[in-house]
């Protein structure tokens, strides 16, 4: 596993990701101090967020940033389209993600 590959790993495990998650981009701005960490939905089909049933995927939500706790001395921003699905029973739903809970450790950017 090279560099670029392991720091993906690395920060994906630190974030706590599901299988349905993965890092695909780790970038690091030593003169603003801060390292950008851009994650996909790898899935094909998602989870209604209110009934839990399987869903087919139906688009992704424009692009929304959420500031974490400072990595070091960097400031951390989690980068993702939150995808969308279609449920049969509950109509569309974006899916439900770890780091957009009320208790979770992340601030949304606006």
């Amino acid at each position: 596993m090279g560099g670029t590959d392991s720091l993906r790993v690395h920060y994906g495990l630190l974030l706590g990701l599901n299988k349905s998650w993965e890092v695909t981009n780790v970038v690091l701005n030593q003169d603003a101090g801060s390292v950008t960490i851009t994650v996909e939905f790898a899935d094909l089909s998602g989870v209604c967020a209110l009934c839990g049933a399987k869903c087919e995927l139906l688009d992704r939500l424009h692009e929304q940033r959420w500031r974490h706790a400072d990595t070091m001395k960097f400031e951390t921003i989690l980068v993702a389209r939150i995808p969308r699905v279609n449920c049969m029973k509950c109509g569309v739903k974006v899916v439900d993600v770890s780091w957009n809970d009320t208790h979770a450790r992340f601030t949304p950017i606006q």
